[in-house]
């Protein structure tokens, strides 16, 4: 590469494009090298929010009619060798089912634990140790309108803590003219 008075840039070489190459190159090797991160965590939680993307309330993104249902879930990452033993959903601070203690994580598919459709909550455990846990409270309801905060809480078998936030809003059927006096919509 040459500067503006015609002499090289040290170390430039004489090819255009040459450190991009190399860059590349490094980029790429350090792809294939690098091992893939099993840090724990929560990698998703729904419905989809902006508090949990980014950390800011606003915009809120998902809105619902009181007492429409929708699934509260979130996808959770243990820690590498460790599984989910216990989970709780909890909405402005207080835990979405009566009970006072976190459900127990149980192996199976949503629809078809203890024979009923729609068990709240209920998490599907992977075959795998490392692969994400799918957590769930199926088929949640909320009255109040406004936004709210809903936390997903979830402790390893060794007894740490993985937690995220996310946000909903509930929407007014007196705001929503078309709605105004109709059914509440199913998802």
């Amino acid at each position: 590469m040459r500067r503006n008075d015609g002499s090289d840039v040290a170390g430039s070489g004489s090819r255009p494009g040459a450190s991009l190459l190399l860059w590349s190159i490094a980029v790429c090797a350090t792809l294939l090298v690098t091992p893939p991160s099993h840090a724990r965590g929560v990698t998703q939680l729904m419905p989809d929010s902006a508090l949990f993307d980014n950390g800011a309330p606003f915009p809120v993104r998902a809105q619902f009619l009181p007492d429409q249902p929708f699934d509260l879930v979130a996808v959770v990452q243990p820690g590498p060798g460790r599984t989910i033993e216990h989970f709780e959903f909890y909405v402005d601070g207080r835990p979405t089912l009566a009970a006072a203690e976190p459900r127990r994580a149980v192996r199976g598919d949503c629809a078809t634990i203890a024979g009923r459709e729609h068990v709240a909550p209920c998490t599907i455990m992977p075959e795998n140790a490392h692969a994400p846990t799918v957590l769930m409270h199926a088929q949640y309801a909320h009255r109040e309108p406004g936004v709210h905060v809903f936390k997903v809480v979830a402790w390893q078998d060794d007894g740490a803590r993985i937690s995220a936030s996310g946000n909903f809003e509930i929407v007014d059927r007196a705001f929503v003219p078309a709605l105004a006096g109709s059914t509440i919509p199913r998802n």
